[in-house]
């Protein structure tokens, strides 16, 4: 026996009018799946004031938060060593237009659009 946990049987015949369909498939064991930057969310979207970031149900550790106007020039850049899943934002300096949030943990890299009114 290869596998103590799998069932042998024995003395297997095979009936000639019958025919047997085995349409099983192997799989790893499930797991959870680990949370990425992609599932943040940033509301309100478009924003005047503050925003927040919500991080689903996981924060992440040594997380980078970037705010980027639409030429590339970095307006805010800081660093979250805590395990947080709500980061909220003060745009009130901001002047109207789009900018880029970037949040980076490890090599998990994501940017969305933010609107400022």
């Amino acid at each position: 026996m290869d596998d103590a946990s799998a069932t042998y049987l024995d003395d297997w015949f095979k009936d000639p009018e019958t025919t047997f369909v085995n349409n099983q498939a192997e799989c790893d064991a499930l797991g959870v799946a680990d949370a990425t930057l992609q599932d943040f969310t940033m509301y309100p979207n478009p924003a005047t004031s503050e925003v927040i970031l919500n991080l689903s149900n996981q924060g992440f550790d040594g997380l980078i938060v970037t705010v980027a106007n639409n030429l590339g020039q970095v307006l805010e850049s800081k660093e979250l060593l805590e395990n947080t899943t709500s980061i909220p934002l003060d745009i009130s300096g901001y002047p109207a237009g789009v900018y880029f949030v970037t949040l980076k943990a490890g090599n998990d890299i994501t940017t969305k659009k933010l609107v400022v009114q």
